[in-house]
């Protein structure tokens, strides 16, 4: 008899929304005007006691959202339930999707109190609207929660940062809240389409066609990832590497603007997969959970996934831009981070890494080279004061058996690592995003091969969208830093599955393996 009640009110519920939610309007702007637009409405009778009933039923936080609008409502309107409302319930239905355990949200008591605010008084309108609320905050604050990857260089890029009063707030200043709520305007766009993607999938989407990753394939190769290819690419069966599997697997690549080689390389395998794996539901919410750790569609900022190897930058939601970059080797991968990009350096210093300078520097200068002809120098140590050192007098056999870690620094100039322009965050790794003079790299599909850092395969389109105009450098002198005027976040992350333009998803390589934990999933 419960479930049959609970039946009958969600279809009272979603009549009353399509009967009143349409005339519900709430605040763009600020407060303030939250407030203003509220003093021209007739203060009737029902209204002053949903009123004094709502605010016997608040407090703390919740009141101080609600005395600055007037106490006006949010869910419950005039008595007429709006389709925030609704959208708030199946959001809290499914939160499996979203890896919550569901006991977290009483949705059959919420439902009891909606239907009793539409066919009650204004006791039970003001219960249904603060539960509402709660239930709402409780949740988008679960969505926040950190999972521990991520390293965060500023609180105000964590996604904890987010109080009663500013979630409630920033709701109430949707230009549409129901679709606000119905579309979790509050989170970041990728991490609502696998949501979506993830809810709307079926055992039957999941193609078990997969090539798993191994050493490269060209023609002559036999074996099982042979045959596995020859059914994905959909040939006759067999073993064998030949001229048909050549030129089926070049005509794919060329279809995924990938080098049309005919050989099966990592990047032909993730492509592959891309296609062949349309809802792998582990995948997804694996970068659900990483996805969740983005910003809303109302901060602009920068992101930088280093398992699709691309650099994206958002503003209202939107991604203006898209470029490649190189990210870190298997054996110095790009950490998962997020600060504030606040400078840029123009004709900046590359410091050489320890192993660099033991490896190659060093070796060099034993053979004969002049550091100064090669375009370095080096410095008494790591510190923002260090001196200039006379090179002929270091020890670089000392530097070369690694007995001796030497401070080396490339000078500014035409085939300076850092090319132009490097955009600074203040973070403990050394992690930065740079320009690059090798621009032949970014023509490769394998960009696994920076020491951490992100190079930049256009960085001043960067800089136009950092700063409206890019910065030129005054002269040649070295290390001009320009001020960011309002810092931008940058966001590091490592999405395996992401949501394409066209609604699928698009599976990346594992590179860094870090998806080797388990995925659990709430029953």
């Amino acid at each position: 008899m419960k479930t049959v009640r609970r039946t009958l009110q969600l279809a009272l519920l979603a009549g009353c929304v399509l009967a009143g939610s349409a005339n519900v309007t709430h605040a763009r702007s600020s407060a303030d005007e939250v407030t203003s637009a509220r003093q021209d409405r007739e203060v009737t009778p029902e209204r002053a006691r949903f009123v004094r009933e709502l605010r016997r039923e608040v407090d703390g936080e919740y009141d101080r959202f609600y005395s600055r609008r007037g106490y006006w409502p949010l869910w419950v309107v005039d008595g007429e339930v709006t389709g925030a409302a609704t959208a708030l319930i199946r959001h809290l239905e499914t939160v499996q999707l979203d890896g919550l355990n569901p006991r977290l949200f009483d949705t059959e008591e919420l439902s009891e109190k909606l239907y009793d605010a539409r066919t009650g008084d204004a006791k039970e309108q003001a219960e249904a609207e603060i539960a509402l609320s709660r239930a709402f905050t409780r949740y988008v604050q679960a969505l926040g929660q950190e999972s521990g990857e991520v390293a965060y260089y500023s609180d105000t890029v964590r996604p904890g940062a987010r109080t009663v009063s500013g979630i409630l707030r920033r709701a109430a200043l949707a230009e549409d809240f129901d679709t606000y709520v119905a579309e979790m305007g509050w989170m970041h766009p990728l991490y609502v389409a696998l949501r979506r993607i993830l809810a709307e999938s079926s055992p039957d989407d999941y193609n078990q066609i997969v090539i798993v990753n191994g050493p490269l394939l060209r023609t002559g190769d036999e074996g099982v990832r042979v045959r596995r290819l020859r059914e994905r690419l959909s040939l006759s069966e067999g073993d064998v590497f030949d001229e048909d599997l050549r030129d089926a697997l070049a005509a794919f690549q060329r279809s995924r603007n990938l080098t049309a080689d005919g050989t099966l390389g990592p990047q032909t395998v993730a492509a592959l997969n891309s296609t062949a794996r349309r809802t792998d539901p582990a995948a997804i919410r694996r970068n659900m959970a990483r996805a969740a750790e983005l910003p809303g569609p109302d901060r602009r900022h920068i992101l930088v996934n280093a398992a699709s190897q691309t650099l994206s930058y958002y503003d209202g939601g939107k991604e203006i831009g898209r470029m490649r970059v190189i990210v870190g080797s298997q054996n110095t991968p790009t950490p998962m981070m997020a600060g504030l990009l606040s400078v840029a350096t123009l004709n900046p210093y590359w410091n050489v890494p320890v192993d660099l300078v033991e490896r190659i520097i060093a070796p060099a200068v034993l053979r004969g080279n002049s550091l100064d002809a090669m375009g370095y120098e080096v410095l008494s140590d790591w510190t923002a004061d260090a001196e200039k050192l006379n090179w002929r007098n270091v020890d670089w056999r000392g530097a070369a058996n690694g007995a001796t870690e030497l401070r080396v620094r490339e000078l500014p100039g035409s085939g300076n690592a850092m090319g132009s322009v490097k955009y600074m965050f203040p973070n403990d790794q050394g992690i930065y995003l740079h320009d690059t003079d090798n621009r032949a790299l970014f023509r490769r599909d394998d960009r696994f091969i920076s020491n951490g850092c992100v190079r930049l395969e256009d960085a001043a389109a960067l800089g136009e969208w950092l700063f409206g105009t890019m910065p030129e450098a005054e002269g040649d002198a070295p290390e001009q830093h320009v001020t960011i005027p309002d810092p931008v976040p940058v966001y590091i992350t490592y999405m395996t599955a992401e949501p394409t333009a066209d609604g699928r998803i698009a599976y990346y390589d594992d590179t860094y393996n870090r998806d080797t934990a388990p995925v659990y999933v709430w029953q």
